[in-house]
């Protein structure tokens, strides 16, 4: 028996009982700030989208019961009189969303609503103890690894889906074109997660100062990991929406090497897959030839292959022109993405002042806006929103709107203001913006904005900011003083 082997048979250091004292230290951890470790459970569990199928209603997941426990905390906050203050501006938009929701389920009473409502409501709830529970840089820099981590296990998963050709669930629905969707249920859900993975793994290099050979490799094998996941989820639209940040992040944040080399071992990670993987490629193919159809740039608007050539109004779709039919040809979207697009635009021309009321989209494009669906998809026509931004306006009408823009005012506001704190703040900040950013631009094509978990951390942990700048040692007074404006 060589050394090694008598140091675990013994007990000795480097044996098992080494593990001890870390478990210790673990539970040490928990006992001292249990909030913390609350939100990082949530966070390591959110993913696990699948976790649903045991529990006996299907509104349940484990990290929803992770919610309930931080909100049991959050109540015992309040009891004891300890809420940190928050941005009152971003408080304030956020309940108008929720009073315009409440308000157009009242007056409407579609069942599709009670679910929006109480999703968002519930949410809203999560990101506010999510703000009172990340007070300085340590935690932030904590929920950020717990990101990373939970990125790199749907990763693993996914790769070994892949390898092993197996479905952890709603095989039947996926395995046509051998989409894999890891522990969510909807590949473009994946997709857009492990975007946000990644960019957990870039605010995590920009805001450390020095950063140890082993944490570079692993932050590296990590991305390099996510790159190939976001592969094999066969994403169309989650590609380009990955892109966009990528492309910001690049382009502001110096020095590049720090920028580009995650990026870099995303890329490589992609590409992998993509030489290996002829589904792949052809996925890659008929992205870039869609999107050159589309916007009439990459390709000859005027070839009779094109189905966005001039003269084809709506796109050959059925129903009543719009006067928006000339914009919505130019966006990216597939044949059911623009029929739903279409149908709801005519909803908000028909009901500008309120909707037709949350959750009214799916009964009314089955009902007096079936027209607008093509023949050959009348008899199993797909009838959720997909575009976010017009669900919003068919359902709620202007004031959905506003509150909508007003939240995304407050969010700025706070961020912005993000610009004067010290390096690690501000850098986060930043990536907080991007992960928000690429979650709306996703939802333009998947739908699922007031219902994104991740949209709501990311809200609680810029709701933070102001402070965990405060807290934070290298703080510049000007940014935390009482008349700052994040604090509204």
């Amino acid at each position: 028996m060589g050394v090694r082997g008598r140091d675990i048979a013994l007990g000795q250091p480097g044996g098992w009982h080494s593990v001890m004292p870390s478990l210790a230290r673990v539970w040490s951890a928990v006992r001292r700030e249990p909030d913390l470790a609350i939100l990082v459970l949530i966070v390591l569990t959110l993913p696990l989208e699948l976790s649903k199928q045991v529990f006996p209603n299907q509104l349940l997941e484990i990290s929803r019961i992770g919610m309930l426990a931080g909100f049991v905390a959050l109540a015992a906050r309040v009891v004891r009189g300890t809420l940190i203050r928050v941005p009152r501006f971003l408080v304030a938009a956020i309940i108008a969303v929720i009073a315009v929701l409440a308000i157009s389920l009242v007056a409407t009473g579609w069942p599709n609503g009670i679910r929006i409502v109480a999703a968002t409501a519930t949410y809203a709830v999560f990101a506010f103890f999510v703000a009172q529970t990340v007070r300085d840089v340590r935690q932030l820099r904590i929920i950020t690894i717990a990101l990373i981590l939970s990125a790199a296990f749907v990763a693993a998963v996914l790769l070994a889906e892949s390898v092993f050709d197996f479905y952890l669930w709603r095989e039947g629905a996926l395995n046509v074109l051998g989409r894999r969707n890891g522990t969510f249920a909807d590949p473009n859900i994946a997709s857009r997660f492990l975007s946000l993975g990644l960019l957990a793994v870039l605010a995590a290099i920009a805001m450390l100062r020095e950063l140890s050979g082993r944490a570079f490799i692993g932050l590296m094998a990590t991305a390099a990991m996510i790159g190939a996941g976001q592969a094999l989820t066969q994403s169309r639209a989650g590609w380009l929406v990955a892109l966009v940040p990528l492309v910001v992040w690049v382009a502001f944040v110096r020095p590049w090497g720090r920028a580009l080399k995650p990026v870099a071992a995303a890329l490589f990670g992609f590409a992998i897959v993509l030489v290996v993987n002829a589904t792949v490629l052809v996925r890659v193919t008929s992205t870039a030839m869609d999107v050159g159809d589309t916007i009439g740039a990459i390709t000859d608007p005027n070839n009779p292959d094109n189905p966005n050539r001039p003269g084809q109004v709506g796109n050959g779709s059925v129903g009543p022109p719009l006067w928006m039919d000339p914009v919505i040809d130019r966006m990216p979207l597939d044949s059911v993405r623009r029929y739903l697009a279409r149908a709801g635009v005519a909803m908000y021309l028909d009901h500008p002042l309120w909707g037709v009321g949350i959750g009214g989209f799916q009964p009314q494009i089955l009902g007096p806006y079936a027209d607008f669906i093509p023949a050959d998809r009348i008899s199993a026509p797909v009838s959720l929103p997909h575009t976010e931004v017009i669900r919003i306006a068919a359902e709620t009408g202007i004031p959905g709107i506003l509150t909508a823009i007003l939240v995304a005012v407050a969010l700025a506001r706070v961020v912005w203001s993000a610009r004067r704190a010290p390096p690690p703040v501000a850098r986060a900040a930043g990536a907080m913006a991007l992960g928000i950013a690429s979650i709306f631009v996703a939802s333009q094509f998947e739908g699922r904005l007031l219902e994104e978990p991740y949209l709501w951390l990311l809200v609680g942990l810029v709701a933070a900011l102001p402070e965990v700048a405060r807290t934070d040692t290298w703080s510049a007074g000007s940014w935390i003083e009482d008349g700052n404006p994040a604090y509204g």
